[in-house]
């Protein structure tokens, strides 16, 4: 063998590793097991940008993109959705994407099918036409530090895709036990976090949710379940259809914050549909509107907080502890089979706080203060040290408003409603053994006017005052 034979088969296999690493280095891979019409083309820009042709969209406006390999790196990503060329924000101006000849996408639809999660970093920018965003990979999807840009709606989901006549039709959860990958039906938002606020909706959709960092979006939607969501009324993804073969293997806690997470956007809704699964907050979640629903426990180890309206809806428990702080500056209702407010926490709302629960454990110095309204005949209040205890708080507040009102009117006596709530307030409390035993009316614990509320026959509701009970109560 010559040297001209040899440096061949060298070069040769220099070619061969250079390409075998490439790929493996390579960050954004088609499916080329996929049909050819769902597998995009992609290139970089003089910046280091992937630059992703995406597939000509179907009669539904779908691009319809596959991938073994779908991490967009710190460089950035553009998904190219352009029909005659477009400047971007991270790769200058990009060419027209020459698979849009029968128009752009309204809906990008980006599916990774493969054993190994998705790692999403940098921008990430729809290049042209502005289009609804999916990014889908069952395999776990971590965000950390990505930024998206000139999206109608993002949706992260570990879900499969059902596709019906060119139409998407849902997502399935339906989780797939793979022991080897702990990311499996996982999406983590980390470091970085996930900035979408130029969205107008972001969607998170997976078996479980984890949240180490902070997320900034307009509206941002959390769903954690093992069953089929379907879009419903023009939104994408918003609706849970539940489904026989979901799997009972999920962790008790669904939806995870930790102390390093926060969600801040305009309105935030979390949902958690599989039996016992629960949310667990110890970051920060702060939005206009707040409302989270739960099959398992709701606890809260940090900041729940609300500008208008807050609803916290938990099958089992709510649980606000270790100084914690569920707040809303309008109204706030809880409903749940027990309501814990423990060790300096606060549960605070501005104006009307709705309760409606089988027991509430309210301990140490805590407080809950508003406009008050519990939904239940019998309240379990444990105070301090004086152990569980049963206290039947229902009175006729109706009857007794009336009596002062004739009573004043009698006298001729000038009155207003905050006056009219005060004596109230007394009132019931002095017609009542129970309250009288807790030595409520020798307490600083009026917070709040009272509030009445009346029941189908006319009686008033429970204590259906502002009050907050706090330490050992029995002296």
């Amino acid at each position: 063998m010559n040297l001209i034979q040899i440096f061949s088969i060298i070069s040769c296999i220099f070619i061969i590793i250079s390409l075998f690493i490439s790929q493996i280095l390579a960050q954004i891979i088609p499916d080329k097991s996929a049909s050819q019409s769902n597998q995009p083309a992609i290139s970089k820009s003089s910046n280091n940008a992937f630059i992703v042709n995406i597939v000509t969209p179907n009669n539904k406006g779908i691009s319809f993109d596959e991938y073994t390999r779908f991490n967009t790196p710190n460089s950035g990503t553009v998904l190219n959705n352009s029909v005659n060329g477009a400047n971007t924000s991270i790769a200058g101006f990009v060419n027209a994407n020459p698979f849009l000849n029968g128009g752009y996408a309204n809906l990008i639809v980006n599916q990774v099918n493969s054993s190994n999660p998705s790692l999403l970093k940098g921008n990430l920018e729809i290049a042209g036409k502005r289009a609804d965003l999916l990014i889908a990979n069952p395999s776990g999807i971590s965000i950390n530090g990505l930024n998206i840009i000139n999206a109608s709606s993002s949706s992260f989901a570990t879900a499969k895709l059902h596709m019906n006549a060119g139409d998407l039709k849902s997502l399935n959860l339906t989780p797939i036990l793979n022991a080897s990958n702990p990311m499996q039906g996982k999406i983590v938002i980390k470091d970085q976090g996930l900035n979408d606020t130029s969205s107008n909706y972001t969607n998170i959709i997976a078996n479980t949710i984890s949240i180490a960092s902070s997320i900034h979006s307009n509206e941002l939607n959390l769903i954690s379940t093992n069953d089929m969501v379907i879009s419903d009324k023009d939104r994408l993804f918003n609706k849970i259809r539940p489904t026989s073969s979901s799997s009972s293997s999920m962790p008790s806690i669904s939806i995870d914050s930790s102390s390093l997470g926060g969600m801040y956007a305009n309105k935030i809704n979390i949902i958690a549909t599989k039996d016992g699964v629960g949310v667990n907050n110890a970051g920060i979640i702060s939005a206009s509107k707040i409302s989270i629903n739960a099959n398992g426990d709701i606890i809260n180890l940090n900041t729940i907080k609300a500008k208008d309206e807050l609803q916290l809806n938990s099958a089992k428990t709510i649980s606000n502890q270790d100084s914690a702080l569920i707040s809303s500056s309008n109204d706030m209702s809880l409903f749940a089979g027990f309501i814990s407010n423990l060790t300096n926490s606060n549960i605070i709302a501005a104006n009307h706080l709705n309760i409606k629960a089988n027991n509430l454990n309210n301990f140490s110095q805590s407080v809950i203060k508003t406009r008050f309204e519990q939904y239940t005949d019998v309240l379990n209040l444990t105070c301090g040290s004086c152990g569980d205890r049963t206290f039947d708080l229902s009175v006729d507040m109706q009857t007794i408003k009336d009596e002062i009102i004739n009573e004043w009117e009698l006298a001729n006596k000038s009155y207003n409603s905050e006056m009219l709530s005060k004596e109230l307030f007394e009132r019931v409390v002095l017609s009542d053994a129970t309250l009288y035993a807790l030595n409520l009316h020798t307490k600083n614990l009026i917070l709040e006017s009272l509030r009445d509320r009346y029941t189908s026959n006319e009686k008033g509701m429970g204590i259906g005052a502002g009050i907050g009970f706090s330490g050992d109560q029995t002296t």
